[in-house]
């Protein structure tokens, strides 16, 4: 029997299968969190990875097999009469009335396996990766992922801002020293997203955004350049003689 013996082994494959996705959406969602909150490949990767174990030694997707589905499906479809380890042995081995029942099993088995689906927690596991998703995106929304940076320092260093002497002859000028910076974003009205504000220096906008940068620096009368490309904006003096927008 060996067909019938495969009809079997599909359903502890799907079984096997639909608890593997388990795993993958508890590690998915903790995952994206995780990217949301602090923009590191690394970490996230290393999430993804721990989640995935801890997730399959709790859900223990490779525990279904032959025997147990076996033992489910007499549990779940009383037609069968408790018979489906027939299909498991040898025709050679069983009575005349054994192979009649086995061929009985068989018939009704092909028709009510297709009703019947093997335990599993989807719906749940779903939920919650779609629920770390959203709070991660809030949370890249809100630009709480700053508070997770291993820098406390609102300026990061990747982000510094130098300076150098426009006259490389000066070597006894003084560089003026980045105190503080920030950036704004105001979106467009048709999208409506708030405006953003940053302490970081790198620009993702839609087309059609407004972006300020404000920066303050400890020398007074210093000359502020944005270099984009080859193009260079002067920025101009605001409120004081040490703040450039």
């Amino acid at each position: 029997m060996i067909d019938a013996k495969n009809i079997l082994v599909k359903f502890k494959q799907r079984w096997q299968l639909l608890l593997h996705i388990e795993v993958l959406l508890y590690a998915l969602g903790s995952a994206v969190l995780v990217y949301f909150l602090s923009a590191n490949l690394l970490i996230t990767l290393l999430v993804f990875l721990g989640i995935s174990v801890i997730a399959a030694f709790i859900i223990k997707p490779w525990l279904p097999n032959i025997e147990s589905s076996s033992s489910y499906i007499d549990n779940h479809i009383e037609t069968l009469e408790y018979s489906t380890s027939l299909l498991l042995q040898p025709s050679a081995n069983l009575s005349s009335l054994a192979m009649l029942q086995q061929q009985k099993v068989v018939q009704r088995l092909s028709i009510e396996i297709k009703k019947l689906s093997p335990p599993h927690h989807l719906l749940r596991s779903g939920m919650v990766a779609t629920t770390l998703i959203i709070i991660g995106f809030i949370c890249y929304q809100l630009n709480i992922s700053d508070y997770f940076s291993a820098d406390k320092n609102p300026i990061n260093k990747e982000n510094v801002i130098s300076f150098q002497p426009t006259d490389s002859t000066d070597f006894e000028a003084i560089i003026p020293k980045l105190i503080n910076q920030s950036l704004t974003i105001n979106y467009p009205n048709y999208t409506n997203i708030s405006a953003l504000k940053s302490m970081q220096m790198d620009v993702k906008a839609v087309e059609g955004s407004s972006i300020t940068w404000k920066l303050e620096v400890s020398k007074t009368q210093a000359v502020v350049y944005i270099e984009n490309m080859e193009n260079s904006y002067t920025m101009k003096i605001h409120n004081s003689n040490k703040r450039y927008h």
